[in-house]
């Protein structure tokens, strides 16, 4: 029979080595403890450790709940879920209009640089007025 050392069963279990412990003193996981010649070691029967297992804790209760409360939770809960569901749309048909407002922007702009360099290219341009001495030495 294959066995494990408390340790090798948290790992396995993926819990804390305490909580084996626990589990051991309670009664929960059976374990035998054996002589080695470090000492005395807890093991566990290593098909017990793939076998799952639930814990239960039970909570009292502090006071009754009203049908009211249920409602008011249960139309909180649903409002919080519609809400949630209606910012996940907005958000699915926002996006590609935003891409296409940005592609929008970038062709205007390109309109813009192409009407800005017609009109430089139809404006007549303007001769410079040249000084005296320049207009008296040409």
């Amino acid at each position: 029979m294959n066995k494990l050392t408390i340790k090798q069963a948290a790992e396995a279990m993926k819990c804390s080595h305490q909580t084996i412990r626990r589990r051991i003193s309670k009664g929960e996981i059976p374990a035998r403890k054996e002589m080695t010649e470090f000492g005395e070691v807890w093991y566990i029967p290593a098909d017990f450790v793939g076998v799952p297992t639930t814990t239960v804790d039970v909570v009292p209760l502090t006071h009754e709940v009203s049908l009211g409360e249920i409602e008011q939770l249960m139309a909180y809960t649903v409002g919080q879920a519609v809400e949630s569901a209606i910012k996940k749309v907005i958000v699915e048909q926002t996006d590609p209009l935003r891409d296409e407002i940005q592609q929008l922007r970038s062709e205007l702009d390109s309109h813009h640089r192409r009407l800005d360099e017609r009109l430089r290219a139809a404006m007549p341009v303007k001769e410079e007025k040249k000084g005296f001495w320049a207009r008296v030495l040409s």
